[in-house]
């Protein structure tokens, strides 16, 4: 039951209202969902333009690692940022499970080629082979 307070009463009411705090809490949550999704899912890279462009065989799979430099330097493997020790310690494991291993590799036309090369060459260490440098088709 429930006492309401009277202003020529001394009773004090007692009860917790959880309705607005249960309110807030849902909509923070709902906020840190939405906004969680949107700064994981997306990488800006501007990929190169070539006239011999042509689509990869490939696609994203368990035979194709996807390798992302961006201009600013970092790497990323599938779109999750890693050091160069990480890559390759990754890229080693895919490639002992998988020896037909492929990695499509997305280097922004703004970066320092020496990034591109540092990768290439992190590739050729390991021995993976089948490598594809992402482009866009000229027009």
């Amino acid at each position: 039951m429930r006492r309401y307070h009277y202003p020529d009463q001394e009773e004090i009411i007692a009860d917790i209202n959880v309705i607005p705090l249960v309110d807030i809490s849902l909509v923070l949550l709902i906020i840190f969902m939405v906004t969680a999704n949107y700064l994981t899912a997306y990488l800006n890279v501007k990929l190169p333009e070539a006239k011999s462009a042509q689509d990869s065989a490939g696609g994203n799979g368990p035979t194709v690692a996807t390798v992302t430099v961006t201009q600013e330097g970092p790497v990323y493997l599938e779109n999750k940022l890693v050091t160069m020790g990480e890559l390759k310690s990754q890229l080693k494991e895919r490639f002992a499970s998988n020896p037909k291993l492929a990695v499509i590799l997305n280097v922004d036309k703004r970066a320092n080629f020496g990034s591109a090369v540092t990768v290439l060459d992190l590739l050729q260490a390991i021995g993976i082979k089948n490598t594809d440098i992402s482009t866009l088709e000229a027009e």
